[in-house]
């Protein structure tokens, strides 16, 4: 939080929005709608799904890694169904498997017709051997790199175990592992942040293949928060961040 605080007074004492001042060139960063849908009932995910797309989200990430692996098929086919044509979605196990099963599931998926963009967090954070594994032989792009610090995700790419490395949290180094992940030729994935605080990076590096909005409880706190239009983000072009909190406080 002190990095990004750093980053947006810098930016005010510019007088220029912060994805502008880390490079950006537009304020419109196309997301997809991470649903977080795990524990809902079938009615409640379907509603929650078209609560998103009444505002303009088309694509998703979902939740698996159940321990019964016919009941993340079926959901995923209930989530899929609900989706418009040409559409994308991506899958986050986050960790709930071993490399085997992890192959195995992603394996189970494509027989029936599911074909997740990305699979996320499949094994263990520093199970690096077996996330290469699964990297390679899935045929579906990994995301990981989420929990790592900078040496952590530094050894993802230097065992070819991430296909997008997902990269958040402090400003600097997110932008210093973009730049590594560049030079390893491998794309990144922006994750959820603090009300959504780092689409500013999503909007600033050319090496953003992803970004994710989770829309969580926290937005309703937010007196100036991101606006959606038509599956994007559109950041604030006030100097900083631009957001401002509904009570006295006015700083993250």
């Amino acid at each position: 939080m002190t990095d990004i605080a750093l980053w947006d007074l810098v930016a005010q004492a510019a007088e220029m929005p912060l994805w502008k001042y880390l490079g950006g060139s537009s304020p419109k960063v196309p997301v997809y709608g991470s649903t977080l849908e795990f524990n809902l009932s079938e009615d409640d995910v379907a509603a929650l799904i078209k609560i998103f797309q009444a505002k303009g989200f088309q694509n998703f990430k979902f939740k698996v890694g159940h321990k019964d692996l016919k009941w993340d098929i079926e959901r995923l086919k209930l989530l899929h169904d609900l989706m418009t044509p040409k559409c994308y979605f991506g899958v986050d196990a986050n960790e709930a498997w071993c490399p085997a099963d992890a192959l195995r599931a992603i394996r189970a998926y494509h027989q029936v017709g599911l074909n997740p963009a990305w699979l996320e967090d499949p094994c263990l954070r520093d199970d690096y051997h077996g996330l290469a594994l699964v990297n390679a032989q899935s045929h579906t792009p990994i995301v990981t790199g989420e929990y790592l610090d900078f040496d952590g995700k530094r050894r993802l790419l230097q065992s070819y175990a991430v296909g997008y490395l997902n990269i958040g949290g402090s400003i600097s180094e997110a932008r210093q592992s973009a730049q590594l992940s560049a030079a390893f030729g491998v794309p990144v994935h922006v994750g959820n942040s603090l009300f959504e605080v780092n689409l500013n990076l999503a909007a600033a590096l050319p090496e953003v293949k992803y970004a994710e909005f989770s829309d969580l409880a926290w937005n309703r706190l937010l007196k100036t928060p991101y606006r959606s239009e038509n599956g994007c983000i559109i950041l604030n072009d006030t100097p900083g961040h631009g957001l401002r909190l509904k009570n006295s406080y006015n700083k993250l």
